[in-house]
């Protein structure tokens, strides 16, 4: 398992160095990217890191429980600098082990280069306090990204409202989806 570890402590020092010193400027839309922007090469960099500790990760299970290692993940979560390589470190954090950095990983839903991917690892995290702030994703233009965002208010929208304490209040994430979704949701309680 040592070794493991030594292979996953030598591919974040890569991902870490392989990121600019300043933040870099969007490289013009691609033209299989849907408008979005092309990678800059270290972003690739950064997350075939990420992907290549995935695997690593996978065949030593334990490792994901190691409060060093989550914390050097979310470190490069962090840092915008990165762009879209942090997308498979994002990932990295998709266990409830790593529940505990939920409140450092919620601020990044605002990162358009990473918001799906922290919302499906809010969903795996199991943490449920972070309906307020992904709800709104759940107009999102991306499709994938406004599915999980459904997927995490339909699912904790109940402890929310516990804790709001307004069980007669139209659910929050409905104004977003459009009248059709509250009508088959009334159809759906009344069978």
């Amino acid at each position: 398992m040592e070794d493991t570890r030594k292979q996953i402590v030598d591919l974040i020092a890569q991902a870490e160095e392989a990121i600019p010193p300043e933040q870099m400027a969007d490289l013009p839309p691609g033209p299989y990217l849907s408008g979005a922007p092309e990678w800059h090469a270290y972003e690739h960099t950064v997350w075939q890191c990420g992907e290549s500790i995935r695997q690593l990760l996978a065949k030593k299970s334990s490792l994901r429980r190691d409060l060093d290692l989550q914390d050097s993940f979310l470190r490069i979560v962090c840092n915008v600098k990165a762009k879209r390589g942090r997308q498979s470190f994002v990932m990295l954090l998709g266990y409830t082990s790593c529940a505990h950095l939920a409140p450092e990983l919620v601020g990044q839903l605002s990162d358009p280069f990473v918001t799906g991917h922290v919302i499906d690892t809010l969903l795996k995290m199991r943490c449920a306090d972070y309906v307020t702030q992904v709800q709104p994703f759940a107009g999102h233009n991306t499709a994938w990204v406004r599915k999980k965002a459904i997927t995490y208010v339909d699912r904790y929208r109940d402890g929310y409202r516990d804790r709001e304490e307004s069980h007669n209040s139209p659910l929050p994430h409905h104004a977003a989806y459009g009248s059709e979704l509250r009508g088959s949701a009334d159809q759906a309680s009344s069978t």
